[in-house]
């Protein structure tokens, strides 16, 4: 079924959703009212006939809140997605708690606005302990994103998000742009990152690292 069909028939049956050859949709043919009629639970996304090898697709016209309603979820590779092309509206819209952050299907974290993500109110506890926080540029965190992540709620029994903050507090304190963290006794975390620039402009006063997880606790 090709995307020029499609158009003709924007309520069809789950049936018909199979059927259809997402690749090939020419997206440019639908108005956002077309998008809306879309039922993004049953839209493949994997596969040669997966939507996202659609040349006239956009993540930002998906409808993210019904795939999370669904396991449609699950059949994304999150490395497709480039969260920075997405509005506030659709990110708002994504379970962060679903998503992979390692493996194959791996969001790409150079496209996620993590102050976003993290004041999502699905982003918990179990979510921060799925993120490789080696990854994430603390040059971006907001002071509210940092008021959130060292809380008990976030940071409590999460090492490695404790050494990761414990880090930028510290580059803080010394005024490096070198943020250097421990895990253990036996392994050295390195990041580069000018956090303490960053909250400094925005005119934050930081407490020491006394107030979160520090070396000496982990």
């Amino acid at each position: 079924m090709t995307g020029q069909k499609l158009i003709c028939i924007r309520f069809f049956s789950t049936k018909a959703y199979k059927k259809v050859d997402w690749s090939s949709v020419d997206f440019t043919n639908f108005s956002s009212t077309g998008y809306g009629k879309i039922d993004w639970s049953k839209v493949k996304f994997k596969g040669k006939q997966s939507v996202s090898l659609s040349t006239t697709f956009s993540w930002d016209k998906v409808d993210f809140a019904e795939i999370f309603d669904s396991k449609n979820y699950k059949s994304i590779d999150w490395g497709e997605v480039n969260f920075k092309e997405l509005s506030t509206e659709k990110q708002n819209q994504i379970d962060w708690s679903k998503l992979e952050y390692s493996g194959k299907k791996s969001l790409d974290y150079g496209t996620v606005d993590w102050n976003t993500a993290i004041s999502n109110s699905t982003f918990s506890k179990k979510t921060a302990k799925k993120v490789d926080w080696l990854k994430v540029n603390a040059y971006d965190l907001s002071e509210n994103t940092l008021a959130i992540l060292k809380s008990e709620e976030i940071s409590s029994t999460n090492k490695v998000l404790g050494a990761f903050l414990q880090g930028i507090f510290t580059t803080l304190k010394s005024g490096s742009n070198e943020l250097t963290f421990e895990k253990s006794a036996h392994e050295t975390l390195v990041a580069s990152t000018s956090a303490a620039e960053a909250i400094l402009n925005a005119g934050s006063e930081m407490t020491a690292c006394t107030e979160i997880l520090c070396l000496k606790d982990l």
